[in-house]
């Protein structure tokens, strides 16, 4: 008789889960990078918007285009301080998806525990079962030398 866990299919969905939660893990981490590089690209941008800037005023500019250039700054701050939300939200995300990968384990790990220690009960009990086998055999075995010892005589 060969071993049949009989949580298997409990054991299957637990690996899926944990696989899907790897997977949605690994898409908010991309996520997260891809906010990151856009935020460290418009910082630079803001920086050098801001480097232009002071560099036309020292060498003079007109006030329509100070105006303008400043605009400029506000809007790419207001852009800037709009990726920080999403890069909060997005270490959010992560966080809470490295959460339920966690919970994914834990569950997995339950089973896995579950699946082991059923695995050692049938161990046991096929070896309960040999060794009754066993003690048939000898038994038998002794009665047939005695049987064969009364007839010998």
């Amino acid at each position: 008789m060969a071993y049949k866990f009989r949580l298997e299919a409990v054991r299957n969905v637990r690996e899926r889960l944990l696989e899907a939660a790897k997977m949605e893990l690994g898409r908010a981490l991309s996520g997260l990078a891809k906010i990151e590089r856009e935020l460290r690209l418009l910082e630079e941008h803001v920086r050098q918007e801001q480097q232009r800037l002071a560099s036309d005023m020292e060498k003079g500019i007109l006030a329509y285009e100070y105006q303008t250039r400043t605009q400029i700054l506000a809007n790419l701050k207001g852009l800037l301080s709009k990726k920080e939300r999403e890069k909060e939200k997005a270490q959010k995300r992560v966080a809470d998806k490295r959460r339920l990968l966690e919970e994914r384990y834990m569950g997995k790990e339950l089973v896995e525990r579950l699946r082991a220690k059923d695995y050692d009960a049938y161990l046991k009990e096929v070896a309960r079962k040999a060794q009754a086998e066993m003690d048939d055999l000898v038994s038998m075995r002794r009665l047939q030398n005695t049987v064969l010892d009364e007839v010998a005589r």
